[in-house]
This record gives structure tokens, C-alpha cells and sequence, in this order.
């Protein structure tokens, strides 16, 4: 990701018999170099993953999750400058995993999974990248769904967020319903409702602004009311 001056590219290195988010930085896409980062939270005894990183002036986020004996849960970093790092508190004690963040007009949003019971879609929202909680309108969720999750956020138009994931509950399969943040703010979601079909394809959600492969079994076209497709 880049925050218009520097782009960066975030993963976890091996050190010591511990898992380190590692970050490397470029100034021209050629030279790269690996970013001495400080701060607590950077590493761990569990196996880390990143999953996707939001870089912008004011702060940059990076999401994934980690797993160990306990399960696999949620993780979350911040930085104001790309150098001093710190682990944040999404708020949650569920077990999950974060698949997506971007920047939104809002602050942040990350979406992912959680456990709870079964699985269902997970999607926070942040004002400054260190304080998180759980967006509460549930716009996202399928009734009588247990297998489902957000998987991509990118921004749209219009200074819109549109988001995106899939349900994997027998028989109806194939996108749940994706949404685009509306003028009424971060938790005001204009959703489709995913339609059903017990057909093998791959999916896919296409429009202006949003591109995301999904799944390689189910072909899906969505298209965002109010975007050019």
C-alpha cells in the first residue's frame, strides 16, 4: 500500500523462534529496504498472518490474524509514521480472522469472520486506526446462514466504501448481500441481496471501483446501485 509518498508491503518473517510483522518500503517501486519497526505487539509465540494493509497520511493499519493452540483470532496493527508499530484491541474475543481493510471517509474499515456459534460475517469500524468496534447493524448477516464472511473492502465513488464476501451454506451458496456505505454514514449500508443457485461456477463481484475474486467454484455479477459497471 502506499500513502502517497512511500509504498510499503507488509508480511511476517521468523526471528528467534518467534513470528514478526515485517515491513519493507520502497520511494520508487525498485529499491527496497526492510523498515527497522518498534513498538509492542510486533511479534508473538503463535503463528501470525497478514491478510491486508490501508496506508494513508494520517496512519497506516495492517490486518490479519494469528494461531496457536487456543484457535485462530483476529489481529490488528497501527502506526502514525510507518516506524513505531503497536498491536490495537479490536474489542473482540472471538475467534476469526481479519481479511480485508481500507480507508474510508469515516477513518477505517476491516472486514473478516468470526466464530460464534457458527461463522458470520465480521466488520469493524475505526475513526483513527487504534480504536475499534464492531459495526452494530447486522446488514451483512443471512438468516438461517452459519457459514459466512466478509472477504474485500476497497473504496468507491462518491467518497463511498463498497464491501463484499460470500455464503457457504448448503444449498444456497454464492455472494451475501454487498453493500456500499450511503450518506448516512459508516453503518448506513445500500445492500443487494445475493441471489441463490446450487450451480458450480466461480465467483466474482465486478463494478467501476470494485474487483475482487471470491471463489473459484461459483460465478456471481453484482453490480453497486449507483456505481457504473
Amino acid at each position: 500500500c502506499s500513502d502517497g509518498a512511500t509504498a510499503r508491503a507488509f508480511g511476517v518473517a521468523r526471528e528467534g523462534g518467534s513470528d514478526v510483522l515485517a515491513i519493507w518500503s520502497t520511494p520508487d517501486g525498485r529499491a527496497w529496504e526492510r523498515v527497522e519497526a518498534t513498538g509492542d505487539g510486533l511479534s508473538s509465540n503463535r503463528d501470525l498472518a497478514v491478510a491486508d494493509a490501508a496506508c494513508t497520511p494520517a496512519g497506516l493499519v495492517v490486518v490479519g490474524f494469528e494461531t496457536g493452540g487456543s484457535g485462530r483470532y483476529p489481529a490488528a496493527w497501527y502506526s502514525a509514521d510507518g516506524l513505531a508499530w503497536e498491536r490495537v484491541d479490536l474489542g473482540i474475543d472471538l475467534e476469526g480472522e481479519l481479511k480485508a481493510v481500507a480507508a474510508a471517509p469515516s477513518g477505517f474499515i476491516a472486514v473478516g469472520v468470526v466464530q460464534d456459534g457458527d461463522s458470520r460475517p465480521l466488520l469493524l469500524l475505526s475513526g483513527d486506526g487504534r480504536t475499534w468496534y464492531e459495526d452494530p447493524s447486522g446488514a451483512f448477516e443471512i438468516e438461517g446462514a452459519t457459514r459466512t464472511r466478509l472477504t474485500a473492502v476497497c473504496p468507491a465513488a462518491a467518497r463511498r466504501t463498497a464491501i463484499a464476501g460470500w455464503n457457504a451454506t448448503p444449498p444456497c451458496t454464492g455472494p451475501i448481500p454487498a453493500g456500499i456505505t450511503t450518506a448516512g454514514g459508516p453503518t448506513s449500508w445500500s445492500t443487494e441481496t445475493a441471489r441463490c443457485s446450487t450451480s458450480p461456477a466461480s465467483a466474482s463481484i465486478v463494478s467501476s471501483a470494485f474487483r475482487s475474486r471470491l471463489s473459484r467454484r461459483r460465478r456471481w455479477v453484482l453490480r453497486f446501485s449507483g456505481e457504473d459497471s
